[in-house]
């Protein structure tokens, strides 16, 4: 019926506003930007809701419940669970550095270990970085990139909390340029997985459609991840004269921590 037609529309365009929203937060789009699609996914939810398709004010409701959801699975992948996986990779990549080949499960289990006072350092970067993105894009951006060393900083130099995040700082500020384009390299990555997954999947099915992205950016992600890794080594190199020795040490003392 008519009715079933203009509420499957309605549902399209509030699923494709949802989709540009998140597009924008992931290609750190300028604030402008942001405003206007905020605006605009809020008037198509607000006009469902009024329209009586999903039962008035409880209809609204549900609608900013689940993207409330949403925002903290975001939050969750790329404030937590990839900084982690970071870290896993700190270990795999140095280990290789000298002919060992860990396994996954070995490198967690190290990493395991050291989990509380990752948390220390990575918790507060994820909250104070998506305020940067909340407020304006750009702090946001900036933050992210002055923290990219948190993980190797807390697991090879042993600091935690506001001293692992003020050294990451002290080393992306020395090389910034070469940080940068790493994270570049990330956001391109990220960028083709989504592409790819609305490629394979109808743009109705929302939910299924980003899940299954967010498994194709998780793996694409070691990529960059391990060259972040090389990064932070050879910074450290030409920074403070770090020798493959010390690294060995480090790599040693992780290992029996």
């Amino acid at each position: 019926t008519a009715a079933v037609d203009a509420k499957a529309q309605q549902e399209l365009a509030i699923e494709s506003s949802n989709q540009a929203l998140q597009h924008g937060y992931e290609s750190h789009a300028d604030d402008a930007t942001l405003a206007k699609l905020k605006a605009t996914h809020t008037q198509l939810v607000e006009a469902f809701a009024a329209s009586g398709a999903l039962g008035g004010g409880m209809a609204t409701f549900t609608a900013w419940v689940l993207m409330g959801v949403g925002q903290m699975l975001i939050f969750f992948i790329y404030g937590v669970a990839i900084p982690l996986t970071s870290g896993a990779l700190v270990i795999g990549a140095g280990e290789r550095l000298f002919g060992r080949s860990p396994s996954s499960s070995e490198a967690w289990t190290v990493l395991l270990r050291r989990l509380s006072p990752l948390l220390t350092a990575v918790l507060p970067a994820a909250i104070v970085t998506s305020f940067g993105f909340v407020l304006l894009t750009i702090p946001g951006v900036i933050l992210g990139l002055l923290f990219s060393f948190v993980a190797p900083v807390v697991l090879l130099e042993g600091r935690r909390g506001r001293a692992a995040l003020q050294r990451s700082v002290q080393l992306v500020s020395a090389d910034w340029l070469r940080v940068a384009i790493m994270i570049v390299v990330f956001v391109v990555l990220t960028w083709a997985a989504k592409v790819i997954a609305h490629a394979l999947l109808p743009t109705s099915a929302l939910f299924v459609s980003s899940l299954f992205f967010e498994l194709l950016a998780m793996l694409f992600f070691p990529l960059p991840a391990i060259g972040m890794v090389l990064l932070y080594l050879d910074i450290r190199r030409k920074r403070d004269g770090f020798t493959r020795e010390q690294l060995r040490a480090a790599l040693d003392a992780l290992g029996t921590a």
